[in-house]
């Protein structure tokens, strides 16, 4: 008997995940037994040097229906039909994985499975989002999510592992939403996941296969769209639950769709363009890659819960923005080099062409950008200004004000010539233009708000609005840069632990110039460990989160205690006498040096002088 009563929430939800966790580590481990024995392995590849037992869905779903018959889940009309529809489409995906069938008639089987769930289930008789207008929108989503789960086991512990993250977000949220069964049920699957993946994670001893892939993505796209566009206490305020629930197959799908448009590859075909290959060709390990993933996704899973504690306005700018920081962080993955990756897997690649099209899509996308911020902009100030408590004429006054701050912020930022900016590089420059642009559409507002329309505005909206737009545009456009500063740290850190280690003699300009420089591609292999100046202010200090950590008298002795195999020195105004010691002192003890120059370049150091490192 299950230990568990039906109607329990909260720590006795998480206890029946970690029951079925358990279970499910035990259940996978004697399923790849069987499987080796009955010969159902996946065909060999160049990543595993031992059969993998193929199809372990098959595991997943003798557990999920034992808990489901436990929890007395079958009693419930809308989880026992979500079960018989997952099923379903499990017989599917193990007959797919025994012999491939065709895309289109899995397409047929996936729709009508999907039809006939949404049809069985009850619906609120006076539910805002209507059957007949929502249906369309949800036979895509059931179809479409399941494909997406599908298309994210790719590599090893990928797919449950998000998969477990997103049931467990959908279980929390449907608790909350007071849909009980199907808040156990989507447990059950995140406990599940979570126990097979001690199985599935590198070096993968059984793979989840379509058998689980595809019939556990329907289940768990079902759990989180149902209450919010269809089913009981279905509203239009919800509309963006189900994709922050499933966030990360949702971003992942238009991110393959995309980039392998770009690149000239068939969208059929590929797969170091998902979204965690691109952070593997940044020099993630996979099991980080994977982590990272999940993080985004319990992010998106907690701004839906969030719905039921923030003022709907707040929630609503949330969302927004949460959106437009997704965006920047597939930009910033679109960015990763994944030549190698494609060639060996030998599917033919171009680099995507620069072209009118291009150039005017990212001036389009930057456009959409700052009218999504002026939109949060201008929902985050009234709700700083009224604390939530907005009147008719205030809520009025708000949606009045949508249009003009949207307009004039994307003028002023035209106007101040923010759109032809590479902001991978930004700077006090740039960040000066965001300001002159703020300021400029807080005073288009002053302006609107005299029209006879607008009935007792706010004056602190002048204020309010362009200091939470300037917070808002820059803070995004700061974000890209943010995120390849994040990647070579992380990447950094990981060759400094390999013994990578480089010293950069000089703390000053040339010094900061050699360290951009470094983490910019030149010497990409190496990692700065520290600075050596003789500036004793310098000492203890950082530049860039590296440490000046002594004078150049101390360079061999942090040279050993470091393990450092290679000093860069940066300091075209010391006196030659100067320089040529700490040449002599590396020769010494056997360690490679080399002079920066201004311009970016390394050169052997045999002829250290003063005119070798002057600015081109």
């Amino acid at each position: 008997m299950w230990p568990f009563e039906p109607s329990s929430t909260g720590l006795s939800l998480i206890a029946i995940g970690a029951t079925t966790a358990a279970l499910s580590a035990l259940a996978t481990r004697l399923y790849v037994a069987l499987a080796r024995a009955a010969r159902l392995v996946a065909p060999k590849d160049l990543w595993h040097d031992r059969p993998v037992a193929q199809s372990g869905g098959v595991a997943l779903w003798v557990l999920i229906a034992a808990a489901a018959y436990a929890l007395g889940l079958h009693r419930d009309w809308t989880t026992a039909t979500v079960l018989a529809a997952g099923g379903a489409l499990a017989l599917l995906g193990f007959a797919d994985d025994r012999r491939p069938l065709q895309p289109n008639a899995k397409l047929i089987v996936q729709l009508a499975v999907s039809v006939a769930l949404v049809m069985c289930v009850p619906h609120a008789a006076a539910a805002r989002l209507h059957l007949g207008l929502a249906a369309p929108i949800v036979f895509v989503w059931l179809v479409g999510q399941s494909n997406a789960i599908n298309l994210l086991d790719n590599m090893d512990g990928m797919c449950p592992a998000l998969l477990g993250t997103a049931a467990a977000g959908v279980s929390v949220f449907q608790a909350e939403n007071g849909l009980l069964p199907i808040a156990e049920l989507n447990a059950v699957i995140s406990g599940a996941c979570f126990g097979f993946l001690l199985w599935n994670r590198r070096p993968a001893r059984v793979f989840l296969g379509d058998t689980g892939s595809l019939s556990l993505g329907l289940v768990v796209a079902f759990g989180a769209m149902y209450g919010s566009w269809i089913g009981p206490a279905a509203s239009l305020r919800r509309l963006a639950i189900p994709p922050l629930l499933l966030v990360v197959p949702l971003l992942n799908t238009f991110f393959v769709i995309v980039t392998r448009y770009d690149a000239g590859v068939p969208v059929s075909r590929g797969l170091a363009d998902h979204l965690n290959y691109r952070l593997v060709a940044y020099g993630f390990p996979m099991r980080r890659s994977i982590a990272i993933l999940c993080m985004v996704s319990a992010l998106g899973g907690a701004l839906a819960f969030a719905h039921w504690s923030l003022p709907w306005i707040v929630w609503s700018a949330l969302v927004a923005l949460f959106g437009l920081a997704l965006v920047y962080f597939a930009v910033f993955l679109s960015q990763a080099d994944v030549g190698d990756m494609y060639a060996r897997l030998k599917v033919p690649r171009s680099d995507p062409p620069v072209s009118a099209y291009r150039t005017q899509r990212r001036r389009a996308f930057e456009i959409l950008s700052d009218a999504t911020v002026a939109s949060a902009a201008c929902f985050l100030s009234f709700q700083l200004r009224f604390e939530g408590d907005l009147s008719s004429v205030q809520q009025s006054n708000l949606g009045l004000s949508l249009p003009v701050v949207i307009l004039s912020a994307i003028v002023a930022q035209w106007a101040c010539g923010s759109y032809q900016v590479f902001w991978k590089y930004i700077g006090v420059t740039e960040a000066v233009g965001i300001a002159k642009a703020s300021a400029l559409s807080g005073i288009a507002l002053f302006v609107a708000t005299r029209l006879p329309s607008f009935q007792q505005y706010p004056r602190s909206m002048f204020a309010l609005f362009p200091m939470t737009f300037f917070l808002l545009a820059t803070g995004y456009r700061v974000s890209l840069r943010m995120m390849h500063e994040w990647r070579r740290s992380q990447v950094e850190r990981t060759d400094t632990d390999k013994g990578h280690r480089v010293l950069i003699v000089g703390a000053g300009d040339a010094g900061e110039l050699a360290l951009r420089d470094m983490r910019n591609g030149v010497g990409a292999s190496w990692s700065a460990c520290g600075f050596l100046d003789d500036d004793p202010h310098k000492v203890g200090l950082r530049i860039h989160g590296v440490p000046v950590l002594a004078s150049t008298a101390a360079l061999a002795k942090v040279a050993k205690e470091l393990g450092v195999r290679q000093v860069v020195l940066a300091m075209p105004s010391a006196p030659a006498d100067k320089r040529r010691s700490i040449v002599r002192a590396c020769e010494e003890h056997g360690i490679s040096i080399r002079v920066f120059e201004v311009g970016g370049a390394l050169r052997a150091p045999d002829v250290p002088s003063t005119a070798a490192t002057t600015l081109p």
